[in-house]
């Protein structure tokens, strides 16, 4: 898992962006891999948000199949409205393969952003490489979307 990754984040986004003052990330990687898993942990009132997966229905349960990462999040907020106070990403390279059912994990990216009280713009976490003990602890989460498939080991 100790593949390198590429980075490179705004941490807050233009105000004529679609997701204004919010950061954006793209990751690259050379390493040998075919999709990205994206997990999302918040503090969200409602349950469904605090642990998710975040994919596009046609992908599901991957973020993507393309080369790169790229997300730019976006939520409702005001000064004193805080929909939530964290929004934390972990985003990995995965090598999947469908004959042998098995997903290899290339590397991994922690980042995202907070939001705080009379605050005008999100505090972006900054980016930081994921262990292999943060990709087991959320392969058993992932895992459960994706049956049939296990885990190799790079």
């Amino acid at each position: 898992m100790n593949n390198l990754l590429e980075i490179k984040f705004i941490a807050n986004s233009a105000r004529t962006c679609f997701n204004p003052s919010f950061p954006i990330i793209h990751i690259k990687t050379k390493s040998d891999h075919n999709a990205w898993i994206h997990i999302v942990r918040t503090d969200a009132a409602a349950e469904e948000l605090r642990f998710f997966i975040d994919t596009d229905k046609k992908f599901t349960p991957f973020y993507n199949f393309n080369e790169d990462f790229y997300d730019a999040p976006f939520w409702y907020y005001g000064i004193f409205n805080k929909p939530l106070s964290f929004w934390e990403g972990h985003a990995y390279a995965v090598k999947v393969d469908h004959d042998s059912k098995t997903i290899t994990c290339m590397g991994g990216i922690k980042w995202g952003f907070k939001l705080q009280y009379f605050s005008l713009k999100p505090k972006m976490i900054d980016p930081i490489s994921l262990s292999h003990e943060d990709w087991k602890k959320d392969w058993l989460f992932f895992s459960k979307s994706l049956t049939g498939y296990t885990l190799k080991v790079n």
